[in-house]
């Protein structure tokens, strides 16, 4: 399952991967659905993830590796039920590849598109749980330096997390 991906994220590679849509374009990467294939389970209960993929190239030549390998081993050591949760990462000879909890209702900007605002109580329940989350990222030594509704990402029950570090 995507615990057993976890412990083996050393040996997380695309042949793990069936890989689906696209769930959003970035300046540096794009994000994709994908599926953690599970042998022994049949195909509509294999895990869901978003598998974020950075061309190596682009990220050369923006100077931006030290940037991606921090956004690893801050996903490796943040674990809080309001933090995007870290699957596992790889690297191919021309992509990065990091694999993260699919969220499937997308993010607040999407929301806020779709809605125009959200009401007291929904605004206060989302606040509270990023700042949940922002606490946790402070207490292990981590600054979140983008925090915007692109990147509050909302699950099934509506639960906020913070992705892209």
């Amino acid at each position: 399952g995507a615990m057993q991906a976890r412990r083996d994220a050393g040996r997380m590679d695309l042949y793990c991967l069936a890989m689906g849509h696209e769930l959003g374009v970035g300046a540096y990467s794009r994000v994709r659905f994908a599926k953690l294939i599970a042998k022994d389970l049949p195909q509509s209960l294999w895990p869901q993830v978003a598998v974020k993929i950075m061309d190596k190239d682009v990220i050369a030549s923006q100077d931006y590796e030290r940037n991606v390998r921090r956004e690893i081993q801050v996903l490796e050591l943040l674990s809080h039920p309001n933090i995007v949760r870290f699957v596992g990462s790889f690297d191919t000879q021309t992509s990065v590849y990091i694999a993260m909890e699919y969220m499937p209702s997308g993010d607040l900007q999407q929301v806020l598109a779709a809605k125009g605002s959200l009401s007291v109580a929904s605004a206060r329940f989302v606040c509270a749980e990023i700042t949940l989350g922002l606490e946790h990222m402070h207490s292990r030594g981590v600054v979140f330096g983008d925090l915007k509704p692109e990147n509050v990402l909302l699950d099934s029950k509506g639960h906020s997390k913070l992705s892209d570090f």
